[in-house]
């Protein structure tokens, strides 16, 4: 996903749009090295000091341009987020706030690398559009959306390269809720990121037993028209989210807010991490299980109450 976010910004560097600039907090071996070389005015390392970095890029949005943050997971994030709230949201600057290793990414790290509360954090800020891409088609797609508009926003990206997940020409365009499987069933699973893969295999065990569900990835919680929303929630009995981030102030939450504002009578079962911290290390396919956030372990959950 990091790679087609950045090729994205090149791109449009390269088409004349001069007033972009990345801030890296002293990350990126291997990966800004290049883009260093050919665009040397377009990029700032300014080393381990991420509230810096958040009010450097302030400073520079107020000078006209666009200006892209990035670090791991949680570290743009939690680390600053005073500077977030009160240079950028407030003053609603052109920064984009990008993190590489959504989740449990770096989980061989331990729980310093853990982003799993930094969605609900991001999400609460004013101001704030938060993006969580699926695939890394669906990440360049949403790169030439945050390119096109203005504003702070969020861009939540999977350290590893996920396998494209959407099937047609329509998926790669930016629209919410993002149709991935044909709409049938009484039953809808909606995730957002990287985690959608396991919602997938969920609708997969699912057709086993004879539930027919549908699949939805969420790109964006800002951007999505409330009226597309209840015309999914509406069709179906039941509503099975999955996110890779704790259920306070995330993609359940989201739900859950939209049901209880329009009265609907749909069930809601909420997958994601219980708000405890785990001092659990291991790689993010390991962790998910650990946490119950993985297909399977979900899978045996709901049928536990089918039977």
């Amino acid at each position: 996903m990091r790679n087609n976010w950045l090729r994205k910004v090149e791109n449009c560097i390269e088409s004349g749009k001069n007033e972009i600039l990345i801030i890296s907090a002293d990350l990126g071996f291997g990966v800004f090295e290049d883009f260093e070389k050919k665009f040397p005015k377009n990029f700032i390392n300014c080393g381990v000091s991420e509230q810096n970095m958040i009010g450097l890029a302030a400073g520079m949005a107020l000078r006209g341009k666009k200006v892209f943050c990035y670090s791991i997971g949680n570290f743009p994030t939690l680390r600053c987020l005073e500077q977030i709230r009160n240079d950028v949201c407030y003053h609603q600057l052109d920064v984009c706030i990008v993190t590489v290793g959504a989740g449990f990414g770096y989980g061989q790290l331990g729980m310093s690398h853990h982003a799993t509360e930094d969605l609900s954090i991001m999400r609460c800020m004013p101001n704030m559009s938060c993006y969580i891409p699926y695939d890394d088609q669906n990440a360049s797609v949403i790169t030439e959306k945050i390119l096109s508009s203005k504003g702070p926003s969020y861009l939540r990206l999977e350290r590893i390269s996920s396998k494209k997940i959407g099937k047609t020409e329509e998926e790669t365009q930016f629209e919410n809720p993002k149709l991935m499987t044909e709409r049938v069933g009484n039953t809808v699973i909606i995730s957002c990121g990287g985690i959608t893969e396991e919602a997938i295999k969920l609708r997969e065990l699912l057709s086993k037993t004879g539930e027919v569900a549908s699949v939805f990835a969420i790109q964006s919680f800002e951007d999505v028209n409330h009226s597309d929303m209840l015309k999914v929630l509406s069709k179906v009995d039941t509503v099975i989210s999955i996110e890779e981030n704790i259920l306070s102030g995330g993609l359940g939450s989201w739900l859950s807010e939209i049901i209880c504002a329009y009265g609907l009578g749909v069930k809601l079962r909420a997958f994601g991490l219980e708000g405890y911290f785990t001092s659990i290390v291991g790689d993010q396919k390991y962790l998910r299980k650990h946490c119950g956030i993985d297909a399977t372990t979900i899978f045996e959950k709901l049928k536990q109450n089918m039977s």
